[in-house]
């Protein structure tokens, strides 16, 4: 019995090493084009349960090993990634299944040069006609326009006391303070356009900027999109909502 139990901490210290390299694995290998997405996300789910296990045979190694660093190791490790991967999955379901965000749902700013960087495998860039599930697994759909609306009421355009010129050399400084990849920066037709890559699986999100106005006023912009996949988990209104909020702060401080 005795020698039974002291196999726990090495199993649990197997099975989280498991759950964390199929957590690292999963999007480095697909950023290496080693497999498909499809590949990636179920070694995510497998990452969930051996982590899960893992915390729970760390558990049990608290109480039947001496060992309580390694246990409590194996809990911080299989529990953390298995937590990490879970917290993705919960609000993956509480946020539309949409991946085009945009302040103007009327008329969306329009890409200029990063179309001709998106794959033929891209997602469309038609936002007016763009239509996806109402929830998860349901067949039922509504446009894209009605479901950011109904649920991404705090995306708006920002609104400035100064004329479009001095307005967009802000706009694009702000922006190249984000670390994203700068494509376009047009002072003529006041738009930017950039390409911020996740970290982990090395997704791809486009971003375009637009100021209109006068001499005097102006209104910003902006639209953010996912190349690849049908939800954004959110990425994509967490990323205008960051700018948006840097860019306001910019504009206080000039």
């Amino acid at each position: 019995m005795g020698n039974a139990m002291s196999l726990i901490p090495k199993l649990a210290a197997l099975v989280a090493l498991v759950a964390v390299s199929l957590g690292v694995l999963s999007g480095t290998g697909y950023k290496a084009e080693w497999w498909s997405i499809p590949i990636a996300f179920k070694m995510l789910e497998w990452a969930l349960y051996t982590g899960g296990g893992a915390a729970a045979l760390g558990l049990v190694s608290l109480f039947v090993s001496k060992q309580r660093g390694l246990a409590i190791g194996i809990i911080v490790a299989g529990g953390g990634i298995g937590l990490f991967i879970l917290m993705q999955v919960l609000t993956g379901g509480k946020v539309p299944m949409i991946h085009d965000i945009t302040t103007d749902t009327e008329n969306p700013p329009q890409f200029v040069k990063i179309v001709a960087l998106r794959g033929e495998n891209s997602n469309s860039l038609d936002y007016t006609n763009a239509v996806a599930p109402v929830a998860r697994g349901s067949e039922e759909t509504r446009s894209v326009r009605e479901l950011q609306e109904g649920f991404y009421t705090d995306i708006k355009p920002l609104d400035l006391d100064a004329g479009t010129g001095s307005c967009f050399s802000l706009v694009a400084e702000v922006a190249g303070d984000q670390g994203w990849e700068m494509v376009n920066v047009d002072p003529e037709a006041l738009i930017v356009e950039a390409t911020d890559t996740t970290f982990w699986f090395g997704f791809k999100d486009d971003v375009v900027i637009r100021v209109t106005g006068d001499t005097m006023s102006c209104r910003v912009d902006m639209r953010s999109v996912s190349r690849v996949g049908i939800s954004d988990v959110g990425v994509n209104a967490d990323r205008i909502k960051t700018y948006m909020a840097a860019l306001e702060k910019a504009s206080k401080r000039s």
